[in-house]
């Protein structure tokens, strides 16, 4: 097995610097057994696995050709890791190329976000999605880069399986998908917003979850059919944006699936 133990090491640097790219990288780091192997298991292609010496852990098993597998000190593998407390084990993946809404195609249930910041947020919106069964999530205008390391670890491997697309501007996402026949709402206070649960849910529909602070975009807003709020008790005004886009996502891809 090859082994590196010196930070300055070629490889090690060119590692390095994919980490810095962040999304600007086809490629990306990944962290920890259970992430590799919910990647493995995707099908997704993995270039480079690094252990570390010290590391006791389980192993992934990769196949015979095509897979560089480097046992690395401990201090390389805190050059490369997210964390401070480094889980030993890390894989150089190849990014999937996200396509835009045309893409899709079919009926079901989309959700878009709309410069969703958080990607402990995004994360979990994903991994919901898939639970649900989720037609597709989009991603648009300046959410978190769904290869942000703490985006992946909160998908816990969703972000390998669920379709995920992305469209540059909420607005025009919200008119394409229209064009395609689908009623687009908005996550929204509005005075004549539609309780959730109180509607027929059609074949093809979007809902658009806003940003964190400042909620879904003007320019969305008057491009959406109308908007939907959830009921609630009590004297919370508003959900977390995983949160209300996971009990949208029960309410409308969720629960049929679960009465069928």
């Amino acid at each position: 097995m090859e082994i590196i133990t010196s930070r300055k090491n070629p490889y090690i640097k060119e590692l390095a610097a994919v980490k810095r790219a962040g999304k600007q990288s086809p490629v990306c780091l990944i962290e920890g057994i259970k992430l590799i192997s919910e990647a493995q298991r995707s099908g997704v292609s993995i270039k480079t696995v690094l252990i570390s010496e010290t590391y006791k852990g389980e192993t992934p098993r990769m196949p015979g050709d095509g897979v560089r597998v480097i046992t690395v000190s401990d201090p390389v593998i805190a050059l490369l890791s997210y964390t401070d407390a480094p889980q030993g084990i890390m894989a150089l993946i190849e990014k999937k190329d996200f396509g835009g809404i045309e893409a899709a195609g079919g009926e079901g249930v989309y959700i878009l976000l709309d410069s969703v910041s958080d990607p402990g947020n995004v994360g979990t919106i994903i991994r919901t999605a898939e639970a649900f069964g989720v037609r597709a999530v989009v991603m648009c205008a300046s959410c978190a880069d769904v290869y942000n390391d703490k985006t992946l670890r909160a998908t816990m491997g969703s972000a390998f399986r669920q379709p995920i697309f992305y469209e540059p501007d909420a607005a025009a996402a919200v008119r394409k998908l229209r064009a395609a026949g689908a009623r687009v709402y908005a996550a929204a206070l509005d005075a004549d917003a539609i309780r959730l649960g109180e509607f027929d849910v059609p074949p093809l529909c979007a809902f658009v979850i806003g940003n964190e602070a400042r909620g879904v975009s003007k320019e969305a807003l008057k491009e959406c059919d109308g908007t939907v709020i959830i009921p609630m008790s009590g004297e919370t005004e508003s959900l977390n944006a995983a949160v209300s886009a996971g009990v949208i996502m029960w309410e409308t891809a969720g629960r049929p699936h679960r009465e069928k």
